[in-house]
């Protein structure tokens, strides 16, 4: 879990399980059941996840596939992928 450094609101959240891999982007106000963005780009389970401290428009993550992932939050796709 990883709160947004510019606005306390938002929040993304991963999942280690290796059959469904996936951030996924919340905003508290509006919904707790369902997330504004669900970014799948690991083969794995997620280990962690952060906001960029300079552009909350992108994070990045780390999963057991050794990949790193750079997100572009707001294009909701990956940037750069790193082995």
């Amino acid at each position: 879990v990883a709160w947004n450094p510019a606005q306390g609101l938002h929040l993304l959240t991963a999942t280690n399980d290796d059959r469904d891999p996936v951030l996924r982007l919340w905003d508290v106000r509006s919904s707790t059941t369902n997330p504004l963005a669900e970014f799948r780009g690991h083969t794995s389970g997620i280990f962690s996840v952060s906001w960029c401290p300079a552009d909350p428009s992108f994070a990045i993550s780390c999963g057991k596939d050794n990949k790193t992932i750079f997100w572009d939050l707001y294009a909701n796709r990956p940037v750069v992928e790193i082995y």
